[in-house]
C-alpha cells in the first residue's frame, strides 16, 4: 500500500544569490573630444586663422588613419559625398571645355587679361576650398565611427551646455563693453568670425539644444540637465545684444518644432503639454498690456528688415543669373566674391559681397548643380537614417539632435 505525502520538503541551505543590475557607465568622450576642438577652432576664427584650419585638417585626419572608417550612410549616402567631392573638381577642367561666359571673353579680348587656363579664376583658392569640403566630411566620418550610448549622450549634453554658457557670456561681454575679437574687427557686433551671422547662428543652435536638454530635466526628474536652462537664457540674451533678428526668429522656431515633434513622439509628461501653451499665453499678455515693451519688441523685430529682405530678394536674383552662366559646374569653390561682381545689376552696392545670404545658391554658383543634386544625395540618405528616431528611450536627446540638425539646413539655405 502506497501512501503520499503533502509535508512541505525540507529547506535548503544554500545561499540564494540575485543578479545585480549593473548601471551601464556612460561612453561620451570621443565626442566631447571632437566637440571641444569644434570650440577651439571657433575661438581661433575659423577659417580666417591658418593655426584653426591646421587643426581642422590634422585632426579629423589623424583620427582617420588610426580608426579606418567601418561605419558610413550606406552606398546611397556614400555615393552622395563622393560625387559632391568629385563634381567640385569639375572647375579644374581647362575652360575649353565650357560654355566661356561674356566677361570672360571681354576680360581675355578686351583688357588683355591672362586668366588660368581652366575654369576657375583662382584655382589654388579652390584647391584650398576644396581640401577644407573633404576635412569636413572627414570630421563627419570621424563623428559616425565613435561609440557612445544614452548615458553617454546626457553626460555630453551637460557639458556641452556648460561650454556654450561660457561663448554665450563672452559675446555678451562683448557687447556690453564694446570689445573686438582679433580676426574680426570689421563685424558689426562682438563676433568670433568676421561675418557675425555665423555667431548669431551658432548661439541660436546652442539655446534651442541647451533649452531641449534642460526640459529633460522635467521628463527625467533629474538636476544635472537643469544647467541648460542658464546656458539656453545666455544664448538667447547673446542673440538680443547682438541685434540679430534673424537668430531669435531661429531659436524661437527650433523651440517650437521640438515641443511638435515632442508631442508626436509622446515623450512629454502632462505639466509639460499643458504648461508649456500656458507659459505663452501668459508671457505674451504681460507684453501686449505693456505698450512700451510692445513698442521695442517691434523695432526690434523690423529694424531694418523691409530693407535687407528687398536686398537680399535682389541678391538672389542676380546670383541666379551667376549660375545659369555655368550650371553644371559652376565658377569653383572661393570664387564667388571674385566672379560675382561681373553679375552685380540689382544688387548693386558700394560694399563687397562675400557670400550670396544663402548656402545654398553659394554651392550653385561655385560647384554647380550638379554638386547641389548630389548634396540632396547625401541628405536623402541621411534622413533615411534618421527614421524612428522619436521612438525608444533616448527619444528625448534624439529629437534635440534633429532640430539643430534641421535648424542648421534652415539658417544656411534662407
Amino acid at each position: 500500500m502506497t501512501t503520499c505525502s503533502f509535508a512541505p520538503p525540507p529547506p535548503s541551505r544554500r545561499t540564494i544569490r540575485f543578479s545585480g543590475h549593473k548601471k551601464e557607465q556612460p561612453v561620451y568622450k570621443g565626442f566631447l573630444a571632437a566637440f571641444l576642438g569644434v570650440f577651439l577652432i571657433v575661438l581661433l576664427g575659423g577659417s580666417y586663422n591658418a593655426a584653426a584650419l591646421g587643426m581642422a585638417l590634422i585632426l579629423p585626419g589623424l583620427f582617420l588613419l588610426c580608426h579606418p572608417p567601418s561605419i558610413g550612410l550606406g552606398k546611397l549616402g556614400d555615393m552622395g559625398v563622393l560625387g559632391l567631392l568629385g563634381s567640385l573638381l569639375l572647375a579644374f577642367l581647362p575652360q575649353f571645355y565650357w560654355p566661356t561666359a561674356g566677361w570672360r571673353t571681354e576680360a581675355i579680348s578686351s583688357l588683355d587679361m591672362e586668366l588660368p587656363a581652366v575654369l576657375s579664376v583662382q584655382p589654388w583658392i579652390s584647391f584650398e576650398t576644396w581640401v577644407m569640403a573633404a576635412a569636413g566630411f572627414a570630421w563627419f566620418y570621424a563623428a559616425l565611427q565613435l561609440k557612445i550610448n544614452l548615458p553617454g549622450r546626457r553626460r555630453l549634453f551637460f557639458w556641452l551646455s556648460i561650454l556654450l554658457a561660457g561663448f554665450a557670456g563672452a559675446v555678451i561681454w562683448g557687447n556690453l563693453s564694446g570689445a573686438l575679437h582679433s580676426g574680426a574687427e570689421d563685424a558689426t557686433a562682438f563676433s568670433l568670425f568676421s561675418n557675425r551671422n555665423l555667431t548669431t547662428g551658432f548661439l541660436a543652435l546652442g539655446g534651442v539644444a541647451t533649452f531641449a536638454y534642460a526640459m529633460e530635466a522635467v521628463r527625467t526628474r533629474a538636476l544635472k540637465p537643469l544647467v541648460g536652462v542658464p546656458a539656453s537664457v545666455l544664448c538667447l540674451l547673446g542673440l538680443v545684444f547682438s541685434v540679430s533678428r534673424a537668430g531669435v526668429l531661429l531659436y524661437l522656431i527650433g523651440v517650437g518644432l521640438w515641443f511638435l515633434l515632442s508631442l508626436r513622439a509622446r515623450s512629454l509628461p502632462r505639466v509639460l503639454k499643458v504648461g508649456f501653451p500656458l507659459v505663452i499665453v501668459a508671457f505674451s499678455l504681460v507684453v501686449t498690456r505693456n505698450e512700451q515693451m510692445v513698442d521695442r519688441m517691434i523695432d526690434f523685430a523690423t529694424s531694418g528688415s523691409e530693407v535687407r529682405d528687398d536686398f537680399r530678394l535682389k541678391m538672389y536674383k542676380d546670383t541666379a543669373d551667376m549660375v545659369m552662366d555655368a550650371p553644371l559646374s559652376g565658377f569653383g569653390l572661393g570664387n564667388f566674391s571674385a566672379v560675382f561682381p561681373q553679375y552685380r545689376k540689382a544688387s548693386a552696392d558700394y560694399e563687397p559681397v562675400v557670400h550670396p545670404e544663402s548656402d545654398i545658391l553659394w554651392l550653385a554658383a561655385e560647384g554647380g548643380l550638379l554638386a547641389v543634386a548630389f548634396f540632396g544625395v547625401f541628405l536623402y540618405a541621411y534622413a533615411r537614417l534618421c527614421r524612428g528616431f522619436t521612438q525608444g528611450a533616448g527619444a528625448g536627446l534624439r529629437i534635440l539632435a534633429f532640430v539643430v540638425v534641421a535648424l542648421f539646413l534652415l539658417h544656411g539655405w534662407v
